[in-house]
């Protein structure tokens, strides 16, 4: 009887400082950046081996936190990260760990979606790095405002080219996204800048095959939505 006591005492005991370091390393309510996520598979060695939906063995880190929280396996980062779009292979982003940027909280990681910019960019470095930019304003509530600008985590060329290309004043006094369309490259020298996206009504095609049928060399573009800078450098007639 003594001896069985004693293995069951003992059990207990095993299983309470388990049970211990289990609580220790995930303490309610404390942020997840208190835990060490290089000590996971000490617990979630089996978890990580036995999954399939992807498979983990031997593709993933076994550094679970880069890409899961504390609270649960899902929502997990989705993973292939698109290089051209924004390198983190290379660059002032290289080597930060999935979960810097990345909130699974916020949602999916599709499109960065969750991306967390402002959690390193804070507002203290961001407001002087943008004086003078126009219609820049620090978001603390969109997390990831700062894509807007910079899509692909990089910077755009500092101030707008005010003697080239006014904005300050006169009728382009809008927000850079209404002219600037990230999904056609980077901002510098208006690359991406996209004319016939806002010129419609008075500047639609129709009507500026009218008012340009004089004009020498003049045709309407499809494919390049700024061809109108080739005569309007500056926006104006």
């Amino acid at each position: 009887m003594r001896a069985n006591f004693s293995s069951t005492w003992l059990w207990r005991v095993v299983a309470l400082v388990a049970l211990t370091a289990c609580v220790d390393s995930h303490p309610a309510g404390k942020p997840f950046t208190t835990i060490d996520d290089n000590n996971c598979v000490g617990c979630h060695q089996a978890d990580y081996d036995n999954t399939t939906n992807p498979a983990h063995a031997g593709l993933y880190p076994t550094t679970c936190a880069d890409c899961h929280v504390s609270t649960a396996w899902r929502p997990a980062i989705a993973q292939g990260h698109p290089e051209a779009r924004f390198a983190i292979a290379t660059g002032a982003h290289q080597g930060v760990a999935c979960r810097t940027c990345h909130k699974p909280e916020l949602g999916s990681s599709t499109a960065g979606a969750n991306t967390d910019c402002i959690s390193c960019h804070v507002q203290a470095e961001s407001d002087p790095r943008h004086v003078g930019i126009a219609d820049y304003q620090y978001r603390p509530t969109v997390r990831n405002f700062c894509l807007t600008c910079h899509p692909a985590g990089t910077a755009e060329g500092g101030a707008h080219p005010e003697a080239r290309f006014p904005i300050a004043a006169g009728a382009h006094r809008l927000a850079c996204a209404t002219c600037h369309n990230a999904a056609l490259g980077p901002s510098t020298a208006g690359q991406n800048t996209s004319c016939t996206g806002c010129h419609t009504g008075t500047h639609s095609q129709t009507l500026m095959n009218t008012t340009h049928r004089t004009v020498s060399g003049y045709a309407w573009s499809t494919t390049n939505q700024h061809f109108c800078l080739q005569c309007h450098p500056r926006g104006r007639n």
